[in-house]
This record gives structure tokens, C-alpha cells and sequence, in this order.
């Protein structure tokens, strides 16, 4: 009995051409780069709101502690030289409309210019007082330094700690002796006490910034300043991340679509 032909029919599978993917990979990377772009600018906008904002906040307690000072011009001489210590009429100033309001407001206006980071405030009298810093975070720390050790040895040695906690309190740090062989620094750091009298170094440990004096008897303090402004603090990054990472989500949700519809 002769078996009959089955008959054959062949699927035709389409296939999409190179330009489509091309033109699809094309989409994803200029999508990429301007997202990475973006994020850029958006990480450059944040950081300067928070960089602004620290800049002010941060030496925010020495500068409440000059300005309660009677006289912080004869009491503080010494910092003329340090951090440009200057008091006076607003207009010696050369500020702006927005900074002379804050600064009427009782604020703390910090202002980035070509000579340093120049940082003022409202005195008792009215009068403004100014402080100019190179360095902002080391230059505020040594001047809290400074200021601590013209005040602890100003005090007699039963009352030194009593003085330190207050002001401790008032500046924003901590404070303790260096009683202990294991709380000091390294050899190069104490050479620069032995020398000045003073050094500022950042602890490895925290990445702040450590302030240590001695007073004219020799007796040690240490200052541990709060933390440093960080561009890469979490919660920019974590931001960073979701706008990054929801973006390029869609986008390849959008691409895997498009490529099954034309299937």
C-alpha cells in the first residue's frame, strides 16, 4: 500500500535587519549619556545648596561666641593675624542687599570671594564682624583652639575643666586632657604643639578634623571638631541612584517592548 505524502509546510520566521538594533542601541547609549549627564548636574546643583549650607552652619557656634564677646577686637587681638578678625559698619563690608537683611536677621552669612571664604555676623553693638577663611574647616578649627587655650590658661587649674565643658557646649566640640600616652597623636603632630603651641590633624579613624593645644604650664587638650563637608554624603548618593537607576529602568522596559512588537 503506497504511503501518501504528507505535505511540509515551512514557517516563515521573520527576522528584524541590523539597522533596527543598531538604531535601538543607538537610543539606549545617547539615553545613557544624557542621564549620567543629568545626574551631573543635578549632583553639582545639590552639593551646592549643601555646600553653602555647611559653609555657614559650621563655624556658626565660634562666630555666636565672637559676637556675645563685648569687645572681641581687644579680647581676641590675636585673631587679626590668624583669620583677619574685622569689626565694623556694615558698609566696610561691600554686602549685598539679600546678605545685610540675614545679617539683620541675626544670621550667620557666609560669602565665597577672591580673598578666602569670608564669614559674618551681627555683634552686640550692631556693628558686623567678619572672619576670612582660606581653609574654612581648619581655619575654624584652630581658631576654636586658639581661643580654648587663651581661656584655659586665663583659668586656674582647678576650674580648667569646668571652663572647657562650657565652652565645649557653646562651640559645638569635644574636649579632654591628654593624661594618657594612648590618646597621642603621632610625633610629627606633637612636634607642631611643641612648636606652635597648637596643630589641627585629621583622625583617620572618623576622617574629622582633631585640634590638640598646650597651655603655658604644658598641660595637653584635645578638640574633636564635627565632620568635614562630604560632596558624597548617602543620601546624594542613594538620590543619584534611584533617578539613575529608575531612568535607565524605563528606558530598557521601553526597548524590550519595542523589540517584541516587532518581532
Amino acid at each position: 500500500m503506497p504511503f501518501a505524502r504528507i505535505p511540509v509546510f515551512h514557517a516563515r520566521v521573520g527576522t528584524m535587519p541590523l539597522k533596527f538594533f543598531l538604531k535601538l542601541y543607538a537610543r539606549l547609549a545617547g539615553l545613557t549619556a544624557l542621564v549620567v549627564f543629568l545626574c551631573v548636574l543635578l549632583f553639582t546643583g545639590i552639593n551646592s545648596v549643601r555646600s553653602q549650607f555647611w559653609h555657614e552652619r559650621f563655624p556658626e557656634p565660634l562666630m555666636r561666641w565672637l559676637a556675645a564677646a563685648p569687645a572681641p577686637l581687644q579680647q581676641y587681638h590675636w585673631l587679626s593675624s590668624a583669620v583677619d578678625l574685622r569689626m565694623g559698619a556694615a558698609s566696610r563690608f561691600n554686602l549685598s542687599p539679600v546678605a545685610l537683611e540675614r545679617l539683620g536677621y541675626g544670621q550667620v552669612v557666609g560669602i565665597d570671594s577672591d580673598v578666602g571664604y569670608r564669614v559674618l555676623v551681627t555683634g552686640l553693638s550692631g556693628e558686623i564682624l567678619q572672619l576670612r577663611l582660606n581653609e574654612p574647616y581648619r581655619d575654624v578649627s584652630e581658631t576654636i583652639g586658639l581661643i580654648f587655650r587663651w581661656h584655659l590658661d586665663s583659668a586656674s587649674a582647678d576650674d580648667r575643666l569646668n571652663v572647657a565643658s562650657q565652652m565645649a557646649r557653646s562651640l559645638n566640640v569635644e574636649v579632654q586632657t591628654l593624661d594618657d600616652a594612648d590618646l597621642l597623636p603621632d610625633s610629627d603632630v606633637l612636634d607642631q604643639v611643641a612648636e606652635r603651641g597648637l596643630a589641627f590633624y585629621t583622625d583617620e579613624s572618623d576622617g574629622c578634623g582633631r585640634v590638640i593645644v598646650q597651655l603655658s604650664d604644658g598641660e595637653l587638650y584635645r578638640i574633636d571638631m564635627p565632620a568635614g563637608f562630604d560632596p558624597w554624603a548617602w543620601p546624594v548618593v542613594l538620590l543619584l541612584v534611584l533617578v539613575l537607576g529608575g531612568v535607565l529602568a524605563v528606558a530598557v522596559f521601553l526597548a524590550l517592548r519595542e523589540v517584541d512588537s516587532n518581532l
